[in-house]
């Protein structure tokens, strides 16, 4: 189910950062996270506004609390689904959100978003890219 509930991201992180008196701190893996889901979500609608694209962003989240951090929809179409992690060794568990997904949309492009080395395809056949791979990939959707 597409989630009601709206998510809010600041335009930039530094200000996400200043409102949360992290600016001379050392963040934690959960601000980290954050902060890079953030700039993720950002990337992807400066490109929806450069291209003046008709996608639209959404999210998934189940009552259980599975999630999706991105669904890039089109008209009644979605059209990819995206998971952000910051940590560069991923786990099972990083892939938990968008299995869940893929059990009610099964014909979606799943992709998992870290800063890995290089793109490569999980055991799940979810693609695993880089954040420029990914910014890339959205420019051609």
């Amino acid at each position: 189910m597409l989630s009601k509930q709206p998510k809010f991201y600041f335009f930039d992180n530094g200000i996400s950062r200043a409102s949360l008196d992290l600016l001379s701190k050392e963040l934690s893996p959960n601000d980290k996270g954050l902060m890079f889901e953030q700039f993720l979500m950002n990337e992807v609608r400066k490109v929806i506004e450069y291209k003046q694209s008709d996608l639209r962003m959404r999210f998934w989240r189940t009552k259980k609390g599975a999630e999706v951090d991105l669904l890039l929809i089109r008209g009644k179409e979605i059209v990819l689904a995206a998971e952000f992690k910051s940590n560069t060794r991923l786990i099972k568990s990083d892939f938990s959100g968008l299995l869940n997904f893929k059990k009610s949309y099964p014909l979606i492009p799943l992709v998992l978003v870290a800063p890995v080395d290089k793109p490569s395809v999980s055991s799940e056949g979810i693609d695993v890219l880089t954040p420029e791979d990914f910014i890339n990939k959205v420019k051609e959707i």
